[in-house]
């Protein structure tokens, strides 16, 4: 799975396009550690590019 990042008047816009791979939430959490740890950020992740939403797709929302 790849990643588009844009960040717009504070909050950080996510949108996942592709297949997601096996431990995706994993990958997902080192991946975005940089604005996941930062004190009130504000995320919005946009779904529409996702192939199919499986296991790991679902994975990837609990991760945010």
């Amino acid at each position: 799975m790849n990643y588009r990042i844009t960040e717009v008047a504070g909050w950080v816009i996510v949108t996942p396009f592709g297949k997601a791979e096996n431990n995706e939430p994993l990958r997902l959490r080192h991946l975005f550690r940089r604005w996941l740890t930062r004190q009130g950020v504000r995320v919005i992740v946009n779904l529409k590019q996702l192939e199919q939403f499986g296991v790991w797709e679902v994975g990837v929302l609990t991760s945010f």
